[in-house]
């Protein structure tokens, strides 16, 4: 070994001594690290043995049934001054006293508990107060069984932190006080969520971790959770959901319901539900002091006025060769031209959701055509003309839908597309219109269509 070989190997020698005597100086500073192999995993995946099936199993219970399920939260979303905190309300009533809600069953009785962040106890008390009186019930027995929560001061239930260089949603101050105050079993109406979510409505991930948190700290036994919720404030440009935000609000509710206004009546509908069939929307009125009653001239087997209405204006489109495009979204959507349509006579949220009973109950299908510049085109089609207009060239063999629609070749065009930039409908004299109001000349609305 050369000299200069034999100073490398002591130069190394000696800088691996005080790496070795820095780390015996500097071990007792070091934090002690878990041992990864011995630590156990924590209990996040739960094997379920199918042989359970064998014998029966419980179907999944409700508080009120097709509607609110036990041990989930329930999202009820509609616009500001709709009414939802006066519906959510009365059914907390309801659910006190152990009565059925029209068509909506209860049952049993059990506790109930209005959790307001939004309103205080004096807007409480005269909501309250005319329940009582609308629905005949008696204050002191209801007293005895709800109980009315005012948290306009407590803060949010959940709030965004900063740990690590990464936003987590924690649960606030706020969300213990409420569970304090919550009895088994009890159905907890939390008024609502834009109140008690300290976070962004549209990140997923902690809006997933909001309704997880507030299924496990606020269900007790075999109670529920009612979140209420606005809708955006365009339902046009929010598509055709009734929730605002995120979808994860509506995928991590296991029921939602929707609450549409139509001058003094109102539509409470079940959109969605994991465990049965949607129940009929329940029909409600609002009387001069604004309870929300059961509208005895609307059964929940007879269909809502707009949802004539509606099926009316898509079978007529159909009729004139030039079906309604089924987009939500974009610069012509479904609602808007079926709005226009109409002739303002339903708000656009309530045409909104009648599309939605429409598609769900069967009555309206959804159907993909073909233009003769190749371009696929999803409509609106009555359940009836799916098969009847199966070779009919009129809904196989659309025109180009970039250029203008006119006498030549609106008998087989599609409205709402790209280029329905001269008139809305061009072919014969539409059907008479239903009673209600529906313009008679389909013509004289082009313009507003477009």
């Amino acid at each position: 070994m050369s000299a200069a070989e034999q100073r490398l190997a002591a130069a190394e020698a000696a800088v691996l001594k005080l790496f070795a005597e820095r780390a015996i100086d500097l071990q007792p500073l070091l934090p002690t690290l878990p041992d990864t192999e011995a630590a156990e995993p924590a209990a996040a995946i739960v094997e379920v043995d199918p042989g359970i099936v064998q014998q029966p199993v419980p179907a999944p219970s409700f508080v009120v049934e097709s509607a609110l399920p036990c041990g989930q939260v329930t999202l009820l979303a509609a616009h500001g001054g709709s009414g939802k905190s006066f519906v959510a309300l009365a059914l907390a009533c309801h659910v006190a006293l152990g009565r059925d809600l029209a068509h909506l069953r209860v049952p049993r009785a059990r506790p109930a508990v209005v959790a307001s962040f939004e309103d205080g106890r004096e807007v409480l008390l005269h909501r309250l107060r005319a329940v009582c009186d609308a629905y005949g019930f008696d204050p002191a027995l209801l007293a005895q069984r709800l109980r009315i929560l005012d948290c306009t001061e407590a803060g949010s239930l959940a709030e965004e932190a900063r740990r690590d260089g990464v936003n987590v949603l924690e649960p606030a101050p706020a969300l213990a006080a409420l569970r304090r105050h919550l009895p088994d079993g009890a159905l907890v109406v939390v008024d609502n969520a834009s109140d008690t979510y300290g976070g962004n409505e549209n990140e997923r991930r902690h809006v997933r971790a909001f309704m997880r948190l507030l299924r496990r700290e606020l269900v007790k036994g075999d109670g529920a959770v009612l979140l209420l919720a606005h809708a955006p404030k365009d339902t046009r440009g929010a598509g055709r959901e009734s929730y605002s935000g995120s979808t994860a609000w509506h995928n991590s509710a296991r029921a939602r319901l929707s609450l549409v206004r139509d001058g003094d009546q109102l539509t409470l509908s079940v959109d969605k539900l994991n465990f049965g069939r949607l129940p009929p929307p329940l029909a409600l009125r609002v009387n001069d002091r604004g309870v929300p009653l059961p509208d005895a001239s609307r059964p929940p087997t007879a269909p809502v006025p707009v949802d004539a209405n509606v099926l009316d204006a898509i079978r007529r489109a159909a009729a004139c060769g030039q079906p309604i495009r089924a987009a939500r979204v974009g610069a012509y959507p479904a609602g808007k031209v079926l709005h226009a349509l109409l002739g303002e006579l339903h708000k656009r949220a309530a045409i909104e959701a009648a599309l939605d009973r429409l598609l769900v109950s069967g009555q309206v299908v959804k159907r993909v055509i073909t233009t003769p510049s190749r371009n696929r085109r999803e409509v609106l089609l009555p359940a009836a003309s799916n098969a009847s207009n199966a070779s009919n060239a009129a809904f196989n063999a659309t025109p180009s839908f970039d250029a203008p629609l006119d006498a030549s070749n609106a008998s087989n065009g599609a409205l709402g597309g790209v280029g329905d930039s001269t008139r809305a409908f061009d072919a014969g004299p539409p059907a008479a219109a239903p009673a209600g109001g529906v313009p008679q000349d389909l013509d004289d609305i082009g313009e507003e269509v477009l």
